[in-house]
């Protein structure tokens, strides 16, 4: 998980998410397990897993691997 003090001090932005009441309830269920305050955390770090290292990122947009 990523250190509290380096979230906060990015830009935050606002949007609106539309979801099934399944996914929501799911994030619910995952956000009192792993002692998140609110949906926009839980989902902000699920994303983040998402995201591949620097490392992998380069090495795909460089197609000779020379990179």
């Amino acid at each position: 998980m990523e250190n509290s003090e380096q979230s906060s001090e990015q830009e935050m932005v606002r949007l609106t998410l539309e979801l099934p009441r399944d996914v929501v309830l799911w994030i619910d269920a995952l956000r009192i397990q792993m002692g998140f305050r609110n949906r926009g955390l839980i989902v902000a770090q699920l994303l983040r897993e998402l995201i591949p290292p620097l490392d992998e990122e380069e090495h795909q947009q460089d197609p000779t691997g020379e990179g």
